[in-house]
């Protein structure tokens, strides 16, 4: 697992009853390329496509992007996280993060489960 970390992707595995992949991340912002950032979900869905059957994945981070934008590059993440079937716990994605001394707000820090590890932690309102 750690030969598919980097500067911007951290994976722990943990071998419990049920075997655990957290993936944290500090994603580019949109002051980058946005092929910077199209480099790190291209990362992540081979983290996915890699470790799905090794256990349940929880992905955080920062992601530098939102849930609820429309410009571009957050419509990319947003269809990253729709292809991967990505779902946060309810409740854990409306309180936004404050920026420049309180002058404007987003979310962008997020806690992500792969729908099919929902129901093995018990979280059936996860959306």
């Amino acid at each position: 697992i750690e030969s598919h970390s980097n500067q911007r992707i951290q994976l722990l595995q943990y071998q419990c009853e049920i075997p655990l992949i957290l993936a944290n991340v500090y994603l580019p912002s949109s002051s980058l390329p946005q092929s910077d950032y199209d480099e790190c979900l291209n990362q992540l869905s081979s983290i996915f496509e890699l470790f799905s059957t090794e256990g349940a994945i929880i992905l955080s981070g920062d992601f530098n992007r939102s849930l609820f934008r429309t410009n571009s590059g957050d419509l990319k993440f947003q269809q990253f996280c729709q292809t991967h079937g990505l779902k946060t716990a309810s409740g854990t994605d409306d309180t936004p993060s404050y920026h420049g001394y309180n002058q404007s707000t987003s979310r962008i820090d997020y806690i992500f489960l792969h729908s099919d590890s929902c129901s093995t932690f018990g979280l059936t309102d996860a959306r």
